[in-house]
């Protein structure tokens, strides 16, 4: 009676055979070892590039100062660097000031 009177009760009744994780690992690991178990597993990634030494020790100057005062896109250069911790250094100042002057304010209307 109650089951029946349950808004939920169609919902729940039909019974799904899903196959289980148990289920699915075999079926990997009895599968053929000439087929991959993942598909994008065959495809080949292409290999990460490198710096070439030689071809760093022929850049003119003017190119490496600028890829140590401004970076070379894999790494920071001076100047983002400085910028990152200059501004970290203002956000915690004004954070700290904020949060000091709340807990202040909090505390000095339940002091009076």
């Amino acid at each position: 009676m109650v089951m029946a009177a349950s808004p939920l009760a169609g919902k729940y009744e039909t019974v799904i055979g899903r196959e289980s994780a148990y289920e699915l690992l075999n079926k990997c690991a009895t599968a053929p070892a000439s087929l991959p178990a993942n598909p994008r597993a065959s495809v080949p990634s292409t290999p990460p590039q490198t710096a070439d030494p030689a071809r760093a020790a022929q850049a003119p100057p003017g190119d490496l100062l600028t890829n140590i005062f401004l970076g070379d896109g894999r790494r920071q250069g001076l100047v983002e660097s400085m910028a990152k911790s200059v501004v970290r250094s203002a956000s915690s100042q004004i954070g700290t000031r904020i949060g000091r002057s709340v807990i202040r304010g909090v505390l000095g209307s339940l002091l009076k």
